[in-house]
């Protein structure tokens, strides 16, 4: 449990919309100093239909983890930044940056790759 004066740090993540795992592995990791602020993303299926559908709620999601104070926003959908790309992976970091203000990491800005 985390206590609020023990907060020293605030992290956001956007998560897919179909995800139940996420929440309860974070919050069983992190440190009593950081709180965990979580925001969904629409994302059912694997395919461009659907990383289409979450890519439209990044920008608003970001804004809305922004709002809670947050110190960095992790884009938790590894299925985009494998399918969609490099390219794909850098702009989206630096969207989820420009809308959010606050730094962002990506799966693959956080060591993934596919070589």
């Amino acid at each position: 449990m985390v206590t609020p004066s023990l907060i020293k740090h605030r992290v956001g993540l956007l998560i897919p919309s179909s995800n139940t795992n996420i929440e309860p592995e974070y919050y069983s990791v992190m440190p009593a100093s950081v709180s965990t602020h979580f925001a969904r993303v629409a994302m059912t299926t694997v395919n461009e239909q659907g990383l289409s559908g979450q890519d439209q709620d990044v920008d608003r999601q970001s804004k809305l983890l922004a709002a809670a104070q947050v110190d960095v926003i992790l884009f938790c959908l590894t299925a985009a930044s494998f399918v969609l790309g490099l390219d794909y992976d850098s702009a989206l970091k630096q969207r989820i940056e420009n809308v959010s203000g606050k730094p962002a990491l990506t799966a693959r800005a956080n060591g993934l790759s596919t070589r």
